[in-house]
Order: C-alpha cells, then sequence, then structure tokens
C-alpha cells in the first residue's frame, strides 16, 4: 500500500480514496485494516497528500458490506411494486385498489375471488438497508464513521473527506416506489396517509401530478435529513469535507426519479457537488451531436442505461458547484470502459469533462492486482500494471493544469433554466418497472426527458452558457436583485428559461413576476434557442461541435473551445482580432503569436482543445506557423528501419478445459509459464513444475511466473490445469494468428496490427526506429496507443489520444536526425483480449 501511494504521488495524484471492495482479504474495519490505514496516514502526511475514507465495503452506501440488513433485519430496502392481479386473500398486498377507484384502499378479504384489483405488493432487497428510516444512519455510522474516530488526528489535514458512493432511497434498478415504515408514518403525519396516494402513483388521475410530487419530494426530504446530513455533520464535527454521487444520476430522468427523486438536493447538501461518469461515455464522443446516448452501452452490461444524458448530468453539478460550491467539482471518472479502452477515448473524456468544469478527478479502480476477480470487475484499472502508466501519469499532470485555468475567474453566464418539480409527476406506472426505462420512448417522462435534453443541446450547439437549478433550491436560496438579475450564490442571471409544457410552482411565479417587473427576462425553451446570442462567435462547418466554456476573469472574458466533432475543422472566431485576446495550446502550454492572415483559417484538429486568454496571462511561445492550428503544405512519410520489443512475448491461453493442447515449431522458446495458481496445479507434458522457480510477475503482483525450461518439445504440448483462470506462456516466439501455433520469432518490418503479426499478448514497450532528413515542424503518428517521443535522442514530448501530433522543430537538425517512438499497448492485450495495436502511419510535416 505504501509502494502505490508513492507510486500515486509520483504520478500526478494529490491523494487517495482507501477502498474496500470485492477481492479484499483484510476483514472490513478490523485491527489489521485501521493499522495499515494509519500507516498509510503517516506516510501520506510526509508526502504532502490527502486521504478519504471510503464509508463502505463495496457499494451503496449505508449497507456496511451487508453486516448492516444481516444485523437488523428490520432496516432491509423495502420496496411497493405495483402490479394488476387477480384478489388473492391468502397472500393480500400491502395495499389493492379497485382500478375504478384508487382513492381507498379495498380489503382483499371482503372482495369476491378473483376480483381485478391494482395490488401492492411489499418486497425485501436484502443487499441494501431503508435509508429513509433514522435509525439505519445511526446504525450505518456506528459500524463505519465511528470506528474511524481513534484516527481523529488526522482528521481535517490529511483525512481530507468522506467519499459516499452510489447514494439513493431506492437502490440501484430495482422496479417500483420505495417503501418505510417512517415513511408512512410521515405521510400520515402530513395529513396525506400513503394508502390514499399509491393508487393516484400508478393510475393516471386527476390526483395523480399532485400525489406523485408529494410522495417524491418526501422521500426526498427524508432521505436527505434522515440519511445523509447525520453523515455530513458528523464530517464537519471533525473538520471533513462530504463528498460523493447518487446511484443513477446519469439518468434517464425515470430511473433518476425513481432512485432519489431530484439529484440537486443532495448535490447542494454536499460540500463538493459530485457525479459518476459511469454510463455518460458515447461510443464516438460526439456530445454535441445527440442529446442522449442511444448507442449501445460501451460494455453492454444494463439496457436500463440506454438513455444516459451527459450534458444534464454534468450541468446540473457544475450549476451548484458555480453558485454555492466555490466552483469544486468532483467526478468520479473513468469506470468499465473495457480493458481494451485507448488513450484517445479517456483523453476525449478527460477534457469533455474538465470543459464541463470538473475540477477535482477520482480514477476509479487502481487495483492492487487484477487477477482473479479484479480483472472482471470494473476495468479498466490505471494502475502500473498498464504499460502506459508513466505517460498516463503526465496526462494527470496536463488535465490538472487545465483544470486549473479553468479555475480563473468565475463562469460566465447570463442564462438560468429552471428544472421544474413538475417533473416528479410525470412517471406513471408503466414508467417504474425494472424494463420500462429504456422500452417506451413516447411516455410522458421520457418526452419531458428528450424536451429537456434537446435544450440543452442546442444551447450548447449556439454556444450559449447557462446554469440549471432546480425549484426547491430556487425558491428557497434565489433572490430577485433591483437591477433585474436574479441572484444565487456567487451567480448573477439576467435571463431565465422556462421548460416547455412544465408547470411551475406558484412561489416560482412569483418570483419570476418580480424579476420581470426588475427588468429581467423570462422566455421559453423555443423562444431560448432563436433569441438567444452566443456568448462566442464560431464561424464555419462543424462549429456546431465545439464546445465552448467561457470565464469572466476581472474585466476580460477567456474561452475554452473544445472540438468534439471527430474531425478535423476548419473556423474563424471573430474575436480573435481582438489584440486583448491571447491564444494558448494548454496541452502543450505555449502561447501562439498569430498574425492577422493566419486567423482566418484556423484548424481545431479533431480532439484538440484551444484556450483563449485575457492579456495579462503569460507563458512560454511559439509562433502559429508552427503550432498545431496551421496548416502544413508539406508532408513526408517515414517508414522504421526496425521494430523492437524490450520484453519477451506472451500467449495468453483459456480453456474450459483442464488439458490445453499447445503447437511449437521448431525454434520457438517458451521460458515461462505465467498463471494466477500455484505451480503444484499446473503439468506439462504429464511433468510437474517445481514450486521452488516461482516468483512474482512484473506483469501484476498476483501473477506467478514458473520456469518452465525444457518442458516443451517441438510438435503438440498438453498442458494439464487445475484452475478456472488463464494461463500464459512467455518466451522467444512469434504466434501464428490463425492457428496460434508458436513459431520461431521473426521480424517486423514496417506497419501493420501487432497482435495478427504474432503478438497478440504482448505487454510492455515497443520501439519503432527511423531515419530522416530536414527540419520538420510537426511529427503525427497514425495510432490508437500512447507514446514516447525520441528525437536525436532527446525527449520530444509525449502522445496520448487525439490529436496525435506533436511540434518537434527544436529537436530536428537541417541533415540527418533518428527518430525513435517508444510505443505502449494498453494492460487489455495482455489480460483479456487480442486488441489491435500498433502503428498504422508516421508523417513529418513542415512549410516550404
Amino acid at each position: 500500500m505504501l509502494r502505490q501511494l508513492r507510486t500515486f504521488k509520483s504520478n500526478g495524484c494529490k491523494g487517495v480514496v482507501i477502498h474496500s471492495r470485492t477481492g479484499n482479504q483484510i476483514p472490513y474495519l478490523g485491527e489489521v485494516w485501521f493499522h495499515q490505514f494509519e500507516l498509510v496516514c503517516q506516510d501520506a502526511q510526509r508526502l504532502k497528500m490527502k486521504i478519504w475514507i471510503y464509508d463502505e465495503d463495496g457499494y451503496p452506501s449505508g449497507n456496511a458490506g451487508l453486516k448492516l440488513p444481516k444485523k437488523y433485519s428490520h432496516l432491509v430496502q423495502k420496496i411497493l411494486y405495483p402490479q394488476f392481479g387477480k384478489a388473492d386473500p391468502d397472500n393480500p398486498a400491502y395495499a389493492a385498489y379497485l382500478p375504478d377507484n384508487p382513492d381507498f384502499p379495498v380489503n382483499e378479504s371482503a372482495v369476491t375471488p378473483g376480483t381485478e384489483l391494482l395490488r401492492f405488493m411489499l418486497t425485501e432487497y436484502p443487499r441494501h438497508v431503508d435509508v429513509l428510516h433514522p435509525e439505519t444512519c445511526r446504525r450505518f455510522m456506528e459500524m463505519t464513521h465511528r470506528k474511524y474516530e481513534h484516527l481523529r488526528k488526522y482528521f481535517g489535514n490529511v483525512i481530507q473527506a468522506v467519499y459516499t458512493d452510489d447514494l439513493s432511497f431506492q437502490v440501484f434498478h430495482q422496479p417500483g416506489y420505495v417503501f418505510s415504515p417512517a415513511l408512512e408514518m410521515e405521510c400520515q403525519q402530513q395529513g396525506r396517509p400513503l394508502k390514499s396516494l399509491l393508487g393516484h402513483l400508478a393510475l393516471n388521475t386527476p390526483e395523480s401530478a399532485g400525489a406523485r410530487e408529494f410522495f417524491y419530494l418526501t422521500a426526498q426530504r427524508m432521505f436527505l435529513e434522515n440519511f445523509v446530513r447525520p453523515q455530513i455533520n458528523w464530517c464537519h464535527c471533525f473538520g471533513m469535507n462530504y463528498l460523493g454521487h447518487l446511484c443513477g444520476d446519469e439518468g434517464p430522468l425515470v430511473q433518476s426519479i425513481r432512485n432519489f427523486g431530484s439529484a440537486q438536493p443532495f448535490l447542494r447538501l454536499e460540500d463538493i457537488p459530485s457525479v459518476d461518469d459511469f454510463f455518460t461515455g458515447m461510443h464516438d464522443q460526439r456530445y454535441l451531436a445527440r442529446p442522449t446516448v442511444h448507442d449501445i452501452d460501451r460494455n453492454h452490461r444494463w439496457e436500463t442505461h440506454k438513455c444516459a444524458i451527459p450534458l444534464l448530468t454534468f450541468k446540473l453539478a457544475s450549476s451548484i458547484a458555480n453558485c454555492f460550491a466555490k466552483q469544486n467539482f468532483s467526478s468520479e471518472t473513468l469506470a468499465f470502459l473495457g480493458w481494451d479502452c485507448t488513450p484517445d477515448f479517456v483523453q476525449q473524456q478527460m477534457l469533455f469533462e474538465i470543459a464541463q468544469g470538473v475540477n477535482l478527478f477520482t480514477h476509479h479502480a487502481y487495483y492492487y492486482t487484477v487477477a482473479g476477480e479484479s480483472k472482471r470487475d470494473c476495468p479498466p484499472s490505471w494502475s502500473y500494471q498498464q504499460p502506459m502508466f508513466d505517460i498516463f501519469g503526465k496526462m494527470n499532470r496536463l488535465w490538472t493544469h487545465v483544470a486549473k485555468l479553468l479555475r480563473r475567474g468565475k463562469y460566465a453566464a447570463d442564462t438560468l433554466i429552471i428544472y421544474p418539480t413538475s417533473l416528479l409527476s410525470l412517471p406513471e406506472m408503466k414508467d417504474v418497472d425494472r424494463n420500462a426505462v429504456s422500452s417506451d420512448s413516447d411516455s410522458r417522462i421520457n418526452r419531458a426527458e428528450s424536451a429537456f435534453s434537446n435544450l440543452l443541446l442546442e444551447l450548447n450547439r449556439r454556444h450559449i452558457c447557462f446554469d440549471i437549478l432546480d425549484e426547491t433550491i430556487i425558491n428557497r436560496e434565489v433572490r430577485v436583485m433591483r437591477n433585474g438579475f436574479l441572484k444565487a450564490g456567487a451567480m448573477k442571471y439576467r435571463t431565465v428559461i422556462c421548460p416547455d409544457k412544465l408547470p411551475l410552482e406558484t412561489d416560482t411565479e412569483k418570483l419570476l413576476t418580480e424579476f420581470k417587473q426588475c427588468g429581467g427576462k423570462v422566455i421559453s425553451a423555443v423562444d431560448a434557442v432563436h433569441t438567444l446570442s452566443p456568448d462566442l462567435l464560431i464561424v464555419g462547418d462543424g462549429n456546431e461541435e465545439v464546445f465552448v466554456t467561457v470565464r469572466q476573469v476581472k474585466n476580460h472574458r477567456e474561452y475554452l473551445l473544445l472540438n468534439l466533432s471527430g474531425r478535423d475543422l476548419r473556423l474563424q472566431i471573430p474575436i480573435l482580432a481582438d489584440k486583448n485576446v491571447k491564444l494558448y495550446d494548454p496541452l502543450a502550454k505555449k502561447s501562439i503569436h498569430p498574425v492577422s492572415s493566419d486567423l482566418q483559417n484556423l484548424l481545431l484538429r479533431k480532439g484538440a482543445i484551444l484556450m483563449l486568454m485575457s492579456p495579462e496571462f503569460t507563458a512560454a511561445a511559439v509562433e502559429f506557423v508552427s503550432s498545431q492550428y496551421a496548416e502544413y503544405n508539406h508532408s513526408t512519410l517515414i517508414t522504421p528501419d526496425s521494430v523492437t520489443f524490450d520484453r519477451d512475448n506472451i500467449l495468453r491461453l483459456e480453456s474450459k478445459e483442464k488439458i490445453i493442447p499447445v503447437t511449437v515449431e521448431k525454434g520457438a522458446v517458451i521460458s515461462a509459464l505465467l498463471a494466477e495458481c500455484a505451480a503444484s496445479k499446473i503439468k506439462i507434458n504429464g511433468k510437474s513444475l517445481s514450486g521452488s522457480t516461482e516468483k512474482t510477475s512484473d506483469c501484476d503482483c498476483g501473477i506467478r511466473e514458473i520456469s518452465c525450461r525444457g518442458f516443451f518439445k517441438e510438435g503438440i504440448n498438453t498442458i494439464t490445469i487445475n484452475s478456472a483462470e488463464p494461463i500464459y506462456l512467455k518466451g522467444k516466439f512469434t504466434v501464428d494468428p490463425e492457428t496460434r501455433t508458436l513459431q520461431i520469432p521473426r521480424i517486423i518490418t514496417g506497419y501493420g496490427d501487432l497482435a495478427a503479426m504474432g503478438y497478440p499478448n504482448y505487454c510492455g514497450k515497443i520501439t519503432y526506429s527511423y531515419c530522416f532528413k530536414g527540419k520538420y515542424t510537426l511529427l503525427e503518428i497514425d495510432s490508437a496507443n500512447a507514446s514516447y517521443i525520441k528525437i536525436n535522442g532527446k525527449r520530444a514530448g509525449i502522445i496520448f489520444g487525439n490529436p496525435h501530433l506533436i511540434n518537434v522543430e527544436i529537436f530536428c537538425n537541417e541533415g540527418e536526425n533518428t527518430l525513435e517512438i517508444e510505443l505502449f499497448n494498453q494492460f487489455g492485450n495482455f489480460i483479456a483480449d487480442t486488441a489491435p495495436y500498433g502503428i498504422k502511419k508516421v508523417t513529418l510535416w513542415k512549410n516550404l
């Protein structure tokens, strides 16, 4: 653990969250747990790093690794599931209604057997707890938070925060309506007994809208006051922050409402509003091409997430950050992308989130080992197992740099969108079913989601900055200023957008009337799209897919532009004619000096970002003609003189059978076998391996390397293994892609997919060596992998994702030059599949 802490420090991480997860061998919150936790705190103090307490063994927060529901069975999560069915006196429902009379429940024993009823069956979900009941949080904190108090000397300094994961009042994707005896009692005290509401929740009646709003607002308030606030109070008592994310905050709206009502009241309570980017990623990352994630999930895991709404997910949290949290905004990032996830995807996802305002990143899953369950848990891990981990650390620093630049001044938004409480009134009985989340696009809630998502999309495509606030927050914390602004914390808005066809609360209407009387502007969503002026005018084909964020820094505005179009764009930005605007390349950390003719056709490359900074901003400079934003009229394609591998080749073997055949041709050498099990469980050609040769593999600390020199013969061999996990052969060989035969190593020349060229499971560095003549400005590499670049023996830079370009001008000679590209593939090649990797093309660019 101390080794990992120092590794993270050296790679730009500011701190760690200590997380008990699947596969943990140390009893959660036991003596050894706290002994090692304190050792990490001591080392973190020396390293000036921060520790966050992860409040749970697994997730979602609240059940203490299932200890709480097992010990206190009365606090198990409860759900009411509605369905039409026949009266069953022997198994009566919690409440049942005649379909034409939802006001009063009927006694199932008193109606004719077989009568068709709307029945609400009370069910339990034993893997979670009733977070509406005040006793639950007390018991939960006794099992978790209170046990940490003997480390209180680290609270507020080394231990900075408690991080809570996947909170909700109804867990995960369970269908139905949340239930609790506490909720039943609260409804009774409010004069609206629960059984008088249930029929109206499920059926569509004149009373349904009011009943649904009351139900979800009551559950939401009890969740926040009985479960969340006591934890916040405990954190504040010891000088710590409270943050974390909700379960299902990625959308769709029907799931969000079912799980927690509305996100912003929870985000407002947190010290740092936080989201989970678990399912917000589109395959092509064209976030400004369509409003929701209609494409199949990256990992095909849950159909119910097909309609995730990334723009809304991030905007709800960033708006709270802008108004009330000093612009602090946290995201749990890069989860479940798959082992073959490329730097291209990672780079653009991180830049997209930074542009949305995220400035505190919690990278999901730095696994101690990816052996066993870990490799199936939630890939990818960005820890030391990744061959490109060193480059990933450098990208951490660059992302941090961009995020810091977006903390200059404050977000410049003159427009506020109201997130209406009436959204809670829309989910019908068919919407609370498990499979309804993505099945009925024409339901009222999905139509409202579509309209809301399209509004956000169109404002972004027109480069109009805005925030969103929930009506409950508006009516509690927003006030009208006499000069015609609405003030919400640190933000002020001149224009308010009211979503179409969704009624507002009476208090909101009164506030908006006063706002208009003071000179404020209230418009519909339709009018907003057609009448609001852009905060930055951009001209050129594809400009709508440039994400723009604007900062007010003293008396000037600064802009970030991110190209999400998936192609190079040639743009004109009239404001660049202003001499007070400085062009800045944040990834190169260079200010750019253009002449007026350069600005007529600026090239914003695929995945690139550009910043327009205020005049006092200073940075090392480069001429526009030497930047990535300029056009180049001369290119040279180069091919490698050699391609070398710094490690032995690897072949992954996996079979449901205990005996695995392996064909070895003459000249192929197998020196070692890698396995997650001991040598005693493996035989080669009937001969047992020696346990005395075992050592830890340099691929992963959970994998053993066992010498097997002399065990394999030419021809067919058999490996007998008593384990369900894969094994690996290591040595000097290449692999025939069709027969999987091990052959004599062959020299790789030129370009191509190295997996298909005999290195399917290789894990490490590949060096492409070149010679070229002349001085060039840019180097472009067509590859999905990360790389270090050396020219004439000097490090020229790194490439990690789009655009695959670096400036090499100062490293080149007019005469002969040498180039080395040190390419690193993903760990996925080793652990999961034979995803393509390697270089397709290398181009040198200059202007003649």
